[in-house]
């Protein structure tokens, strides 16, 4: 059981644990698991929008008000703007 995760990152964590996972039985090499992993050049721009894609979903789906964002911000954010597009229509 996962106690304390905040749904909007459950996402990540799959993911996260698809990859390590997936690392494990292929008996990967360290520095082909990080080539695997850069090679997604998107992650970084969905991770510092999620605030954003929660809000959204939550706005779409659900019958609760989107409340108590997050008030942070990188330099970096929106580099990839088409990214944010794309994911929003999953």
């Amino acid at each position: 059981i996962m106690r304390g995760v905040s749904t909007k990152y459950l996402q990540n964590y799959s993911n996260w644990f698809v990859a390590v996972e997936r690392a494990k039985k292929e008996k990967s090499s360290p520095e082909k698991v990080g080539r695997q992993l850069l090679k997604r050049y998107q992650a970084w721009d969905l991770f510092t929008n999620i605030e954003a894609h929660y809000k959204s979903f939550i706005q779409a789906y659900s019958e609760r008000t989107y409340r108590c964002p997050v008030k942070r911000s990188w330099k970096s954010q929106n580099w990839n703007s088409g990214v944010i597009q794309v994911s929003a229509a999953f």
